[in-house]
């Protein structure tokens, strides 16, 4: 297990999730770090949902159908 894992455990669930976030970002390719960082700055004025998040990871995939696939990590529905 990795420490990042025992330690975030400790931590409050706004920073897991920053952390997690980050993590995710740092997976993706330049191109979708920039549509990545454009859907966070309009979910700063409007809330996104789980269909935002759907929506997001399946053009990712779309774009690159030969790597591993985002959707399922970041969500069980």
């Amino acid at each position: 297990m990795s420490t990042s894992v025992v330690k975030a455990g400790r931590l409050k669930p706004e920073v897991r999730l920053g952390q997690v976030v980050s993590e995710f970002q740092s997976d993706l390719s330049d191109s979708d770090k920039a549509q990545f960082r454009s859907h966070q700055t309009k979910a700063s004025t409007t809330p996104l949902d789980i269909r935002d998040v759907m929506r997001l990871t399946a053009e990712i995939n779309r774009c690159r159908p030969h790597e591993r696939c985002f959707g399922p990590r970041l969500t069980n529905q």
